[in-house]
């Protein structure tokens, strides 16, 4: 998976989003919750071994938590689909998953996710680059989360910080992968 073709499909889902968040569903939502985008400091080494150094750029899609309104009783997650380009060349990955949050005080959020994510990095296999991080598998899981405020209705800014690893379950190496940094978001609903 090259960077290129990762900066073109996170191009084309941000051109989309705009349209699409303007759109409702039957119930006169809005379709997404949120368009994310942030700068990150890549593979900052909170639970691993700093490998990779750089800078990522950060954006993400919120969608609405369509359907998942009956499912209270675990917070109605809203589907996510993302991705974060390394500026230095490094590993860059793509993600999808599920995102609760709560606000816990007027305007200060706190958010969590959980999903899967695919990366252009090194694996076991051939082609083994010892200036990248090794991460045994081409897929891993990841989690994040994020505290925020949200101001003026549809914008807030947030602390933001991923954890990707596989736990052993796809591959002997998991060295695992990181990032931090801040994030700006606008909200299209309540």
């Amino acid at each position: 998976m090259r960077t290129s073709t990762m900066v073109l499909a996170l191009g084309l889902a941000g051109a989309a989003a705009g349209p699409a968040g303007a759109q409702e569903d039957a119930a006169g939502q809005p379709v997404l919750h949120s368009i994310v985008g942030g700068v990150l400091a890549h593979d900052t080494g909170i639970l691993t071994d700093r490998v990779e150094e750089g800078v990522d750029i950060n954006g993400e899609v919120q969608f609405a938590p369509f359907g998942f309104e009956e499912w209270g009783w675990i917070g109605s997650p809203r589907p996510h689909l993302g991705g974060t380009v390394s500026t230095a060349g490094d590993t860059s990955q793509i993600y999808g998953g599920l995102t609760w949050g709560i606000e816990l005080l007027d305007g200060v959020t706190l958010d969590g996710s959980a999903g899967l994510m695919a990366h252009n990095g090194n694996t076991d296999g051939d082609g083994f680059d010892p200036d990248r991080r090794s991460l045994g598998s081409r897929v891993l899981f990841r989690f994040s989360l994020e505290a925020g405020y949200r101001f003026a209705e549809h914008h807030g800014i947030s602390l933001y910080a991923s954890h990707s690893s596989h736990a052993g379950w796809f591959a002997d190496n998991n060295a695992g992968l990181e990032d931090a940094g801040i994030r700006y978001r606008y909200y299209f609903g309540q």
